[in-house]
């Protein structure tokens, strides 16, 4: 037996997007074409990163926080080890981040942002990364970036499963069981997973004198859940599936550094049903979703909210001629939300209406436009367009040159929090309107045994009615304050060579982000210039991945700059850099196979924290054992 240690080839900075929409009709009625994220033909000129598959399957053990944290420069805010996570793009706030499941938004309904704490990674099959303004695309709340979660039958005569156990430090534990079963006709899929970690970390306490080294109290965290999918193909050009998402997460809050002795828990419930289906006839290619979702937050064994959604959805895309694609569609949704928090239950009805065109007049150069109108009940939101382009600058044999860019508006509307808590919400509190606009280069080398790729992305983005919630008294209350600009520049490099049977991936990635107040007024006249909470100007990734006959050693590392967290930019968190090493070893065996891996975290034992005074682990390590079984029938 071979000692090892794993690690994930590195995802950001990767372009790929979905094939064009399908080949010109004929008699012949083609194979259908599933939904993935939005069609090359709708993100035409945006920065679209699709994280690889198998990826994801080396490191499933780890939340959704945890993977981006370590794969890529953003403004990751976690509260401790499992606990709440939310992630910042481009420096607006999470509620500006969409995170969406096979197309529909899952962003809590009463805070308006996702705990990715709660989204473990073996729950999802492919995850795809759009930055910057996504409104027209998904709605509400993408201004700043969208993270979209999806997944798609494969009607293959095949079986597989999955058999894990990890193990690591301060009482980590997880397992997971995995089924799968397809024909040309049928498709099953079945998982399920645990896991559990007591968290008593060693941490330097800051805000005692010296700093002494205390252990971690009220940490622990127990979480299970399953994923079910059933899909039917009676023909060819369509399908019917059924979708189910279950998860289940109890944790103990981690008290800050200063009362280390706190006792507060919190219980979280997530159910997500979708029946999906979807069919490609001479008329054009039709997707019918209906969705049910339920969240419940049991907060301190004592507060109970609960939020339930009803959404139906219908999209429709068609390709006139060889140039122009059309789809168009619309989503209406249900909401029910019942807390002590609010004076009386809430519900709430949303629609939504989009149309999209893609023109490609020529190989090399490529037009989109998008329109997106919505409704709070009989409220119209104002409309949102989006215009994008492409043009290939040079392409000569090995080398293409390719120019893009966007210029979007987008929304958010207010959470039931921001409206209705009592005491403080206000009914009255206007919707978030932002405008974007970006530029990029993307150049690609390639030859036969490498494949090089560096893309520079510059963006402007304003977002004006920004909400703030600040002290009115003995209450605290959300307001409209003001606009706020956010701009910078993102760089990534990535290089694939291969000798003989050594495969080597190299990738880097930069982000500068300034995000500050633009007016004055009586909150923020003081701060005008001031960077944004929690919003690190730089930041910085590295990986290095190297394969050999069936050994895979990774090296990553990342580096987060200062983080200011007051208004007046003199309390901040300090910059640190984390190292990260992960070996494995697979070994073959007929229609098996085994996976051993190790991984160490935090290399170098350094101390950082996300959010202030909240301990985050030293050193600490992940041992996991998986065994794997495919036959094709």
């Amino acid at each position: 037996m071979y000692k090892q240690l794993v690690c994930i080839v590195a995802s950001g900075g990767w372009w790929l997007v979905a094939l064009p929409l399908y080949a010109q009709m004929s008699d012949t009625l083609p194979a259908v074409r599933v939904y993935g994220i939005p069609l090359k033909d709708y993100t035409i000129g945006a920065k679209v990163v699709r994280v690889d598959s198998s990826q994801l399957a080396r490191q499933n053990h780890n939340s959704l926080s945890d993977f981006l944290q370590q794969h890529f420069p953003f403004a990751i805010r976690q509260y401790g080890n499992g606990m709440l996570a939310t992630i910042a793009f481009r420096g607006t706030s999470p509620n500006h981040t969409a995170v969406l499941w096979n197309g529909v938004n899952i962003n809590s309904i009463t805070l308006g942002q996702s705990d990715l704490a709660t989204i473990p990674l073996v729950s999802q099959e492919n995850i795809s990364i759009h930055y910057g303004s996504a409104s027209t695309l998904y709605g509400s709340d993408a201004i700043g970036g969208s993270i979209y979660l999806h997944g798609e039958p494969q009607f293959s005569s095949q079986i597989s499963t999955i058999l894990q156990q990890n193990v690591g430090s301060f009482g980590q534990s997880f397992s997971t069981w995995q089924f799968r079963k397809s024909s040309s006709k049928f498709y099953f899929q079945t998982k399920t997973y645990y896991q559990e970690a007591l968290n008593n970390f060693q941490f330097r306490n800051f805000t005692k004198p010296n700093s002494p080294i205390e252990r971690q109290s009220n940490a622990q965290i127990r979480a299970w859940g399953a994923v079910q999918e059933v899909a039917f193909q009676p023909e060819s050009n369509q399908y019917l599936s059924a979708k189910l998402w279950y998860n289940d997460l109890h944790r103990h809050i981690q008290p800050s550094m200063a009362v280390n002795n706190a006792t507060e828990t919190q219980a979280d419930k997530n159910l997500r049903l979708m029946l999906d289906y979807v069919l490609h006839n001479r008329l054009g290619l039709w997707n019918y979703k209906l969705v049910y979702i339920y969240d419940e937050l049991f907060y301190d064994r004592k507060d109970l909210t609960i939020s339930q959604r009803w959404i139906g959805q219908l999209d429709y895309e068609k390709r006139l001629g060889r140039q122009i694609s059309l789809k168009s569609g619309a989503n209406t949704q249900y909401i029910q939300v019942n807390t002590r928090n609010y004076a009386e239950h809430r519900t709430e009805q949303r629609t939504d209406f989009f149309i999209q065109t893609a023109y490609r007049p020529m190989q090399k150069l490529a037009f989109t436009l998008h329109l997106r109108q919505g409704l709070i009940g009989k409220k119209t939101i104002p409309l949102v367009p989006l215009l994008g382009s492409e043009i290939i600058l040079l392409k000569y044999e090995k080398h293409q040159l390719q120019l893009k860019n966007t210029v979007s508006t987008s929304f958010r509307v207010p959470t039931l929090n921001e409206r209705f808590w009592q005491p403080g919400g206000n009914p009255n509190i206007l919707p978030e309107k932002g405008f974007c606009a970006e530029a990029g280069l993307l150049y690609w080398y390639q030859r036969q045994k490498m494949e090089m790729q560096i893309e520079a992305t510059h963006y402007q983005n304003w977002v004006d009615n920004w909400i703030m919630w600040l002290p009115q008294g003995s209450f605290w209350s959300p307001l409209n304050i003001q606009k706020v600009h956010n701009r910078g520049a993102e760089l990534s490099a990535r290089l694939r060579h291969t000798w003989a049977k050594v495969h080597l991936v190299m990738q880097g990635q930069y982000a500068f982000t300034r995000a500050t107040y633009v007016y004055e007024n009586e909150v923020t006249r003081n701060f005008t210039n001031n960077q944004l909470p929690y919003v690190p100007v730089h930041q910085a990734t590295f990986q290095q991945s190297l394969d050999f006959q069936g050994y895979n050693l990774t090296l990553q590392s990342t580096w987060t700059d200062v983080s200011y967290t007051s208004l007046d930019n003199l309390q901040y968190i300090r910059a640190f850099n984390l190292w990260h090493v992960q070996a494995s070893k697979v070994f073959p065996l007929k229609q098996n196979k085994i996976f051993i891996s190790l991984r160490i975290n935090n290399l170098f034992n350094t101390d950082y924290q996300t959010y202030y005074l909240r301990a985050m682990p030293l050193r600490n390590f992940m041992l996991s054992i998986r065994y794997e079984f495919t036959k094709n029938l």
